[in-house]
């Protein structure tokens, strides 16, 4: 499975070593304030549906990666894409932990996300959805190059769905290193 080198992070498949990590973002409840559920979970529902986030890489050969920093090994979030069968659609969606917000990384990691799936899988669309009322999920998104589609219904909440295709994407300069064999 593919790892990723951006300017400042790598981005590479999850384990259930990063437990504890994906544990610190999904049990923030500021983090998880406009995800579905809207409220954090525990360290065993975490466990209970991390294998699910590893199992996607599994079944379609993409998914959420971990966000690590280059430089100390630290892991801050997550961000990848996932296949909504429901709409047929697939999504581009990311987290990360309050102490990194406001400093790019999102950004950085979803113009790595959205150009794998460009030009590696060979998407030709790509959506987010986010409550309206969620600036930095929705300035992320812009940043990329993504545009507001529409408002919608979806996860039980009433969303705002951006989209991109691979016509419109512009990678970002500088770019990132894609290393099939999982080498840095």
């Amino acid at each position: 499975m593919p790892e990723i080198e951006t300017v400042r992070l790598t981005l590479r498949p999850p384990t259930m070593d990063d437990l504890d990590g994906f544990a610190a973002a999904w049990g923030d409840a500021d983090v998880m304030r406009y995800l579905p559920g809207g409220r954090a979970r525990t360290r065993e529902q975490v466990a209970a549906s991390l294998p699910g986030v590893i199992g996607h890489w599994q079944e379609r050969g993409f998914g959420f990666w971990s966000l690590v920093l280059r430089d100390s090994g630290r892991w801050v979030g997550y961000c990848g894409l996932r296949c909504l069968p429901d709409v047929g659609e697939t999504e581009i969606a990311y987290g990360i932990l309050k102490e990194f917000w406001n400093q790019g990384l999102t950004t950085e990691a979803a113009h790595a996300a959205l150009r794998h799936g460009f030009e590696t899988l060979g998407l030709e669309r790509v959506v987010a959805y986010a409550d309206p009322e969620n600036r930095a999920s929705t300035r992320v998104m812009e940043h990329i190059g993504m545009h507001f589609e529409e408002n919608v219904h979806i996860f039980g909440l009433d969303c705002v769905r951006y989209a991109i295709a691979r016509a419109e994407f512009q990678p970002p300069d500088p770019p990132y290193q894609l290393h099939e064999d999982g080498g840095v």
